[in-house]
């Protein structure tokens, strides 16, 4: 698959996503009027029906939930830059969802982590930190920002590291 269509699949996928989480100014009853679960029959129907699937399972591999409302732009980024750069041993590796323990019986030098993106790792190469993510005022390009978009993370700065 070309990596533009990669980045545009993996853009739509994350724009619904994106929508679905941020639709403040929507009256909630509307919005989850209209949103048809994925995982439900008229969601698989209109998967099967659709003529622009071919994609789907590649990009569906990368898709990452999101592990809090106000991680949408993190989470974003994360399966936008996994989508592009696919599984590139070079990718940024998360050992921050192992616990202590968790390699307890595995071989010495085994690595369980996966080279991808996350949300985490996308917060710690961005322009805001965790804190700040989740709340603390910010003062971003001399605006007041909450969380974090998409265009505020370094998303330049994650590619050039891995070419």
């Amino acid at each position: 698959m070309q990596l533009g269509t990669r980045f545009a699949l993996a853009l739509l996928l994350t724009t619904i996503q994106f929508s679905a989480t941020s639709a403040e100014d929507a009256p909630k009853a509307k919005v989850f009027e209209d949103l048809i679960p994925f995982s439900s029959d008229e969601g698989f129907a209109r998967l099967a029906r659709s003529t622009a699937k071919v994609d789907f399972p590649v990009l569906a591999n990368q898709f990452e939930a999101q592990s809090n409302p106000a991680f949408c732009g993190p989470t974003s980024a994360a399966i936008v830059l996994n989508a592009v750069y696919g599984r590139n041993p070079n990718l940024p590796r998360d050992w921050s969802r192992l616990h202590e323990g968790d390699l307890k019986y595995a071989p010495p030098n085994i690595d369980p982590s996966i080279p991808r993106f996350t949300q985490d790792n996308v917060i710690t190469k961005g322009q805001k930190t965790r804190a700040q993510v989740l709340g603390e005022p910010l003062t971003l390009n001399g605006k007041q920002s909450v969380t974090l978009a998409i265009r505020s993370v370094s998303l330049m700065k994650c590619c050039e590291q891995m070419e």
